[in-house]
């Protein structure tokens, strides 16, 4: 049985902790055994909720570890912060007899910390775009590149975009390997929710990647021309965020702010368009999600998306620089039969995606049976 020190960077539960979840599973059915190590210092959102009956409590390790980003001088604030954890980390391995570490996204350093202190293999998944707004800045790079070159570390990527921008940034073309996230599939069984207004919507966190603004803006202008029109927001933390939101927003203006929510099927279900504006992207889960559930797609230029589908076919892909070109594309898709046509080949192509498959059979593969 081939065990694995598996470590993140968070207790919460967004998409790359979803993507850490599944591969943890992967490892498991393929018969391995699974330790899973996060910060003793972070909030749970749902992480830990998941992760008990997955691999038992004893099986979970709470240290007092952080992540890197911001700037150079903070990370390496941070690398001396980890180095009890990394300790503890390194002498749990040796008892242990592990084979090697997986650390999930690009700021959890304590994994390739301890990977150097070890000699084990680390397998690193890069979920991030090289962006500030992600925690990178070119001051790292020397940083980054000394770790992977002294430790067995192979990178893993979502898109093939993300990696050409790290090997970029790192300015190197380190051992890696690129494998599509898994997707949770939507049904698209269930009858859209009727609805006389043309509805847009919005499903993720409410943070300055997420180019919300723009969205807002754009949607204020297009609904000039259509006053029935709505926009959903839906992502809000608590009350707090959702009444701040309600205020920058105004009312009267067809905006609705919703909390967060674990049921994103019934969301999409009320939606006629999914808009996602971020300003930088690597393989967004919510707009593959929307397409398998039927729904109609704008999205972001700036991520790994146009690899997997075609503009004007099974989405619209729009630059998140300017609000008049998210106006024109809702103009176009506010055209019934134009947004069928695109939701229908969104939601065909995505299925004929093995999304679930290639992911579990590759990490097997590389983590499972290397």
């Amino acid at each position: 049985m081939k065990k694995i020190l598996c470590i993140n960077h968070s207790c919460s539960l967004h998409g790359a902790e979803r993507v850490f979840l599944a591969g943890i599973r992967a490892c498991l059915s393929a018969g391995c055994g699974i330790w899973v190590a996060v910060p003793s210092g972070a909030r749970d959102d749902g992480l830990l909720h998941e992760l008990e009956p997955l691999v038992g409590k004893d099986h979970i390790l709470r240290l007092p570890y952080k992540s890197a980003g911001g700037s150079l001088f903070r990370t390496l604030l941070v690398r001396l912060y980890n180095l009890p954890a990394v300790w503890r980390l390194s002498r749990f391995i040796r008892r242990q007899s592990m084979d090697c570490i997986y650390s999930n996204t690009s700021v959890t350093i304590a994994g390739v910390q301890t990977a150097r202190w070890t000699g084990l293999e680390h397998f690193w998944h890069f979920h991030e775009s090289v962006t500030p707004l992600s925690g990178w800045t070119p001051a790292l790079q020397t940083t980054y590149r000394q770790w992977i070159a002294r430790t067995r570390t192979t990178l893993l990527f979502i898109s093939q975009r993300q990696r050409r921008e790290w090997e970029e940034a790192l300015g190197c073309r380190p051992q890696g390997h690129l494998i599509y996230n898994p997707v949770c599939l939507m049904s698209g069984k269930q009858p859209p929710v009727r609805h006389t207004a043309l509805r847009i919507g919005y499903i993720g966190r409410f943070v300055p990647l997420k180019n919300i603004p723009l969205l807002v803006e754009a949607f204020l202008r297009f609904r000039k021309r259509h006053p029935d029109s709505e926009l959903w927001l839906c992502g809000a933390l608590d009350e707090r965020e959702k009444t701040e939101w309600e205020r920058r927003c105004g009312s009267g203006h067809g905006i609705r702010i919703l909390l967060q929510t674990d049921d994103a099927e019934s969301f999409y279900r009320q939606m006629d368009i999914l808009a996602l504006p971020s300003l930088r992207e690597t393989m967004p889960l919510v707009t593959i999600e929307a397409m398998s559930a039927g729904v109609c797609v704008i999205q972001t230029t700036q991520s790994g998306m146009s690899e997997l589908y075609e503009d004007g076919e099974d989405c619209l892909f729009v630059a998140p620089e300017h609000a008049e070109d998210w106006e024109n594309a809702f103009e176009a898709c506010a055209d019934q039969a134009f947004r069928t046509r695109l939701a229908r080949n969104g939601q065909t192509k995505t299925l004929q995606y093995a999304f679930n498959r290639q992911f579990e059979t590759k990490i097997k593969e590389l983590i499972c049976v290397s």
